[in-house]
């Protein structure tokens, strides 16, 4: 990442901890209480804010370009592992099961939890407290479940997500943070 550390931000007494195998783009921004794992990947104009309560990025997940995630008092973010976040979401303050996609443009709110291997449709709206069951096809702007993910779709889902993470290591610049 050629020394450009001005995205990655300490607040109060809580620093980002980035596992030395993330990938960060330099024009992401992390803020505050932060866990990032191996093998997570960040990509453009990803802004991740944690004030008031911790924010974690569980292994692989793929958070891409101008996605918003902010976690709100008592209620932090859980990205469990292998998830993809696709462009220009809002995630405030919920949890995300492993495996899940979430869709372009989606908006996820305070205490929602997804269950592992959900798809959330591009655009869809997931209000407050929602609970989304594991396998789930969840769509609209009133958001509700509309089927079940395939193995199928697993699949595909598996082999997309292989597809990024190896566009991920061409950038050729995993960024080394050891706890900054």
């Amino acid at each position: 990442m050629v020394g450009f550390t001005k995205n990655i931000i300490s607040y109060k007494d809580k620093q980002p901890n980035i596992n030395d195998r993330a990938y960060i783009n330099p024009y992401a921004i992390i803020i505050g209480d932060v866990i990032i794992h191996a093998g997570v990947s960040l990509w453009p104009g990803v802004i991740i804010r944690a004030f008031e309560e911790q924010v974690e990025i569980g292994r692989k997940s793929i958070i891409l370009d101008n996605v918003f995630i902010d976690s709100r008092k008592k209620f932090p973010v859980h990205i469990g592992e292998e998830v993809m976040v696709s462009h220009q979401v809002t995630i405030h303050g919920c949890k995300i099961g492993s495996g899940a996609v979430i869709g372009k443009n989606s908006n996820i709110q305070e205490g929602a939890v997804i269950g592992e291997n959900s798809v959330i449709t591009d655009s869809a709206y997931v209000p407050s407290n929602t609970q989304i069951p594991p396998r789930s096809k969840f769509s609209g702007t009133l958001g509700k479940v509309i089927g079940q993910v395939t193995d199928g779709d697993i699949m595909q889902i598996k082999k997309k997500h292989a597809e990024i993470i190896k566009k991920s290591r061409e950038y050729g610049n995993w960024f080394v943070a050891k706890n900054i």
